[in-house]
């Protein structure tokens, strides 16, 4: 067999665009206190049930090493997974991340979804002519941004913390899970 020979880069530092992607690694997701939260409230939560650990993680409908990372906060789980997990649970998503200031209300994913790119869409009007600039503003791909306007992605817990913070309000407020908040699916 031929080995393929790696082809020179040959764009110009002009066309390299700089982007601005939100990465967390292990060191910073061990500090964030709604992955704490989530941490603490998910040991407290299976303390209570008298389950062993892996038994307690079927229950949520996660493998026991997805129940570790959870627990010792180096995952940064999605959306869709913690949802599920609240729903299982019957508690808001808010207290199930440690939060017990924000009175939550129990939504399904696909609430949050429509509720996020509605707050995005509304947000981000006035940042930029194009959803290449807006995407950039919140720290995401253009193919993120794309994803989470048409409902069919939903980003990791910290990457929502990091959006929110960019629009200037709180996670809660931007997934609609504060009850404060009205609701909107429109």
């Amino acid at each position: 067999m031929k080995k393929r020979e790696k082809q020179p880069d040959t764009t110009s530092a002009r066309e390299k665009r700089p982007y601005t992607r939100l990465r967390f690694p292990p060191e910073i997701r061990r500090d964030r206190p709604i992955l704490v939260g989530l941490a603490q409230t998910l040991a407290t939560l299976q303390k209570k049930s008298g389950l062993k650990k892996p038994e307690y993680a079927k229950t949520l409908g996660i493998s026991g090493a997805a129940f570790r990372m959870l627990r010792s906060c180096s995952a940064n789980p999605k959306l869709d997974r913690l949802f599920e997990m609240s729903i299982r649970l019957q508690i808001p998503l808010c207290t199930l991340c440690g939060d017990d200031e924000v009175r939550g209300r129990l939504i399904a994913t696909d609430h949050a979804l429509k509720h996020m790119a509605l707050v995005i869409g509304e947000m981000t009007a006035t940042i930029g002519a194009t959803d290449a600039d807006k995407a950039k503003f919140l720290g995401i791909s253009l193919l993120q941004f794309y994803l989470i306007r048409r409902l069919e992605a939903g980003p990791p817990l910290l990457m929502c913390e990091e959006m929110a913070a960019r629009l200037g309000i709180s996670v809660w407020e931007f997934l609609g899970v504060d009850a404060s908040v009205p609701l909107r699916t429109d």
